[in-house]
C-alpha cells in the first residue's frame, strides 16, 4: 500500500471511530417507503440517510410564529422538556437578540424514533399554547392542536401507529403568553404511559446537526439601545421644558415642569425602531391637539380640542429599519396628556406605551 491510500486509510478510520465513540450517536436508514427518512434520488433507486441525535429549535420573540422576523435563535436541543418559568427562554442570549420572557413562540422539528412496534399516544403539558404535526408516510397531519391560552393543561394525540426503528418526521409548535411557561412532550405505548419522550428518540439529519451542535444561529439583530425621542415643551408664560424619553405624559391640568401656564405646545421627534416587518399600527390618546408626520408625510392632523380620544395611523413597518416620527401637540386649557402607543399581530399582549428603548434621537 502507497503512502497516499495508508494516509486516506488513517483518516477514514479516525473519522469512523469520532462519529461512533465521540458522543454524537449516527444512525442510517434506507428503504421505499420515506417513513424511515429515505430518499429518492431520481433515478428509482433510493439513497441512505443519516440521522444524528438532536432535536432543531427554533426561538421567536413574538407569539406570531408565522412572523419570520421574529426569529431570534435556532440551535440544538436535546429533547423537548422545558420549565422557563417566568424567565427567557433564551438566557444565554445576546442582548440584540433579547427574547421577551412573555409573547414568544418556538418550533422544534426533526425525527422520532420508536424502539418498539405498537399504538402510540402523544401528549403534551403546556402554558400555554400547543400544536404537533407528524408524517406517517403520507405527508404531515395535525395530531395536537391546542393553540392559545392555557394553564398547564394536557393535550392528547389520537393513537398512531408506530414501527421500531423508523424515522418519523414531526414539529411541535409552542406558544408562551403572559406569566408562567412551560411545555413537555409524553408518549404512551399501547395504553401505557412511557414519560417524557427521552433525548435518544429525536434525531435530526446530520448536516443539521453540525450545523448547530457546536454554536446557536442567531438572526434578525434588533437595536434595543434607544434612549427616547427628543420632548420640547413651551407654554404661553415662556417657561419651557426639554427631555428625551417616550411619549406617556398625562399632566392632569398642570403642565410639565418648568411651565406654569395650563396652556402649552410641545414638539416631539425622533426615530422607531419597529419589531418586526409587519402592517404596524401607532396609536395616540391625547387631551387636546395633535399633529404628526411619519417619514415627512401628515398621517395625522386633529388640531382641535379633544378629550382623551385615540388617533391611529398605519406604517408598513420593517423590523430594525428606523422609522422617522415627528409630533406636535397643543394643550388649550384644563386636562393635559399625550401617550404614544403600537399595536399589531406580532406585538401580541406586548402592544401597548412604545419602550424607551425602540425611541432614539438620530437616525
Amino acid at each position: 500500500m502507497d503512502r497516499a491510500k495508508r494516509i486516506l486509510t488513517i483518516v477514514g478510520i479516525v473519522l469512523l471511530l469520532f462519529a461512533h465513540a465521540g458522543g454524537a450517536s449516527i444512525a442510517s436508514a434506507s428503504g421505499q417507503s420515506g417513513e424511515d427518512g429515505s430518499r429518492d434520488d431520481g433515478s428509482g433507486q433510493t439513497q441512505q440517510r443519516e440521522y444524528m441525535l438532536g432535536v432543531l429549535g427554533q426561538y421567536y420573540d413574538s407569539a406570531d410564529i408565522t412572523n419570520e422576523s421574529a426569529l431570534k435563535v435556532t440551535r440544538l436541543d436535546t429533547n423537548i422538556s422545558r420549565g422557563f418559568g417566568y424567565d427567557s427562554p433564551i438566557e444565554e442570549s445576546k442582548p440584540e437578540f433579547f427574547i421577551s420572557p412573555e409573547n414568544y413562540s418556538i418550533r422544534w422539528s426533526g425525527y422520532i424514533q420508536p424502539e418498539k412496534t405498537g399504538s402510540y399516544v402523544f401528549k403534551t403539558l403546556s402554558d400555554d399554547g400547543v400544536r404537533m404535526t407528524i408524517d406517517l408516510g403520507s405527508g404531515h397531519e395535525t395530531i395536537i392542536d391546542s393553540w392559545g391560552l392555557l394553564s398547564l393543561d394536557y393535550s392528547s394525540s389520537k393513537e398512531v401507529k408506530l414501527e421500531k426503528g423508523k424515522f418519523y418526521p414531526f414539529v411541535l409548535e409552542y406558544q408562551q403568553g403572559p406569566l408562567y411557561a412551560a411545555v413537555h412532550l409524553f408518549w404512551e405505548l399501547d395504553g401505557v404511559p412511557l414519560g417524557i419522550i427521552p433525548s435518544t428518540a429525536f434525531y435530526v439529519d446530520r448536516n443539521i446537526h453540525y450545523e448547530y451542535v457546536n454554536e446557536p444561529l442567531y438572526s434578525n439583530l434588533l437595536d434595543r439601545n434607544g434612549e427616547g425621542l427628543i420632548n420640547a415643551f413651551e407654554g404661553e408664560d415662556g417657561g419651557s421644558h426639554k427631555e428625551q424619553s417616550n411619549v406617556d405624559y398625562d399632566w392632569g391640568w398642570g403642565a410639565p415642569e418648568g411651565i406654569k401656564s395650563d396652556q402649552f405646545r410641545g414638539k416631539m421627534y425622533g426615530y422607531i425602531v419597529p419589531r418586526y416587518t409587519e402592517a404596524l399600527v401607532l396609536t395616540f390618546r391625547v387631551d387636546d391637539a395633535l399633529r404628526v408626520w411619519i417619514d415627512g408625510k401628515l398621517a395625522i392632523d386633529a388640531w382641535d380640542w379633544h378629550n382623551q380620544e385615540v388617533f391611529e395611523c398605519k406604517v408598513d413597518a420593517k423590523a430594525n429599519k428606523r422609522i422617522r416620527i415627528e409630533i406636535e401637540y397643543a394643550d388649550f386649557g384644563l386636562g393635559a396628556s399625550i401617550r404614544m402607543g403600537w399595536t399589531s399581530k406580532a406585538l401580541g399582549i406586548e402592544s401597548g406605551i412604545i419602550p424607551i428603548e425602540f425611541l432614539h434621537d438620530r437616525e
